[in-house]
């Protein structure tokens, strides 16, 4: 299978760009490209208040979030009636000075009667396929990598869903934006199949100049959208694996703990006259977690006793949406191992796995197409399994948060 998909993918490879939600814009570019400018702003105020954190460390207060992008995509006519173009994705709250880059997403499509190719920087199809639950806040408030939320129910910066080496989600987002060649089938009777080969788990500029990266990924997505009887139906299901490092140099005890790592998910919603009701659920495979938010590799020499990443996570949603308004009431919870591997033995945590679960209420208010009001309360409860975090006493407690969330959230 994964042979089969290596060759599939590079010889063809992307899905047609993400449909990102943007009121009509006038294109312009030159003779054979257009060029539309979309994107969002989306601006939160949040109140949370903390319990069990270490006395160190603030419990309650209001915070000031923003989460914006701007969106230039390229788009030009060939005579063969194919398309060609690029579409580029600007973050303007980008922390240079970590090293985070202003170009979030970028990549070229070529597509036609045969389907999409694409190359450049992306997420996997099964993170783009991904089906789940309908949350009415704009953008996520408790679901998804960039959810509105960002709890710190235990660990300063971890949010109830994001943070794939804390806790997994089930938006299958582990190999983030690296670079791709990508493929994904016409749709047929509402059904699609992607693949992708991933060269090398980084946003990279060159080949790989260590033995610690995870090389050579391959996914695969197969998804559903039709309407059946005014039923509306959307499926999806996806897979992920890498190549562990070549091991070229590395110590024997190394070489015996390390693994290839993999994850799938899976996904299923329907709405019929204004209600949505959807969930979905994914699982992870030895992945390496090396530094606090992360589980790709570093580009210094790989030492055992790591620490691994194996968990699950699933989410449900269910709303309504009626004329102008929606409602959504939402639950995600999650489970990390987090167990030590020294020369292929594992050791869990003192105190169990790591676990996250979170429950909510939001509802959105449309003034004007692409301009929401939004407002939601949650609850969410964080258990340490590792007994050393600075966060907590070394017992197995729980921290838990509780907060308020509005927002102002721009389309265009």
């Amino acid at each position: 299978m994964k042979k089969l998909l290596l060759a599939t993918s590079a010889l063809v490879a992307a899905a047609a760009a993400p449909a990102f939600a943007q009121t009509p814009a006038q294109p312009f570019g030159s003779a054979n490209f257009a060029v539309t400018v979309g994107g969002y702003a989306r601006q939160f105020v949040q109140y949370t208040d903390q319990t069990n954190l270490a006395s160190t460390l603030r419990s309650s207060g209001v915070d000031q979030t923003s989460d914006n992008r701007l969106i230039l995509t390229f788009r030009a006519a060939l005579p063969s009636g194919m398309s060609a173009g690029a579409v580029w994705q600007l973050n303007p709250n980008a922390n240079t000075a970590t090293g985070n880059s202003i170009t979030r997403r970028m990549w070229n499509f070529i597509e036609g009667s045969f389907g999409q190719v694409q190359l450049g920087g992306i997420e996997n199809v099964a993170s783009q396929s991904a089906v789940g639950g309908f949350e009415a806040f704009t953008g996520g408030m408790i679901n998804g990598d960039n959810n509105a939320g960002a709890f710190a129910t235990g660990r300063a910066g971890v949010n109830a869903q994001s943070g794939q080496a804390s806790n997994p989600s089930t938006g299958m987002d582990i190999d983030g934006i690296s670079n791709k060649i990508v493929y994904y089938t016409p749709r047929i009777e509402g059904f699609q199949i992607g693949v992708n080969y991933t060269p090398e788990m980084s946003y990279r500029q060159g080949l790989a100049t260590t033995n610690t990266q995870y090389m050579d990924g391959v996914g695969a997505n197969l998804n559903f959208v039709r309407n059946v009887s005014g039923v509306g139906i959307r499926a999806a299901v996806g897979y992920i694996t890498f190549d562990k490092p070549s091991g070229v140099g590395l110590a024997d005890a190394v070489k015996n703990s390390l693994k290839d790592p993999s994850a799938w998910n899976a996904g299923l919603g329907f709405q019929y006259m204004g209600f949505d009701v959807g969930g979905s659920y994914q699982k992870t495979n030895n992945w390496r977690h090396i530094a606090p938010g992360t589980t790709t590799t570093a580009a210094a020499a790989l030492a055992d006793g790591f620490r691994n990443f194996n968990g699950h996570a699933w989410e449900v949603g269910a709303g309504y949406v009626f004329g102008a308004a929606a409602v959504s009431v939402n639950y995600t919870a999650s489970e990390n191992d987090h167990s030590t591997v020294t020369n292929g033995v594992v050791t869990q945590q003192a105190l169990g796995k790591d676990k996250i679960s979170a429950v909510s209420a939001s509802g959105r208010y449309t003034l004007a197409p692409g301009v929401n009001v939004n407002l939601g309360v949650f609850s969410a409860k964080y258990t340490e399994g590792a007994g050393n975090n600075a966060n907590f006493f070394g017992t197995a407690r729980d921290s838990r948060a509780n907060g308020v969330i509005t927002g102002l959230t721009l389309a265009f």
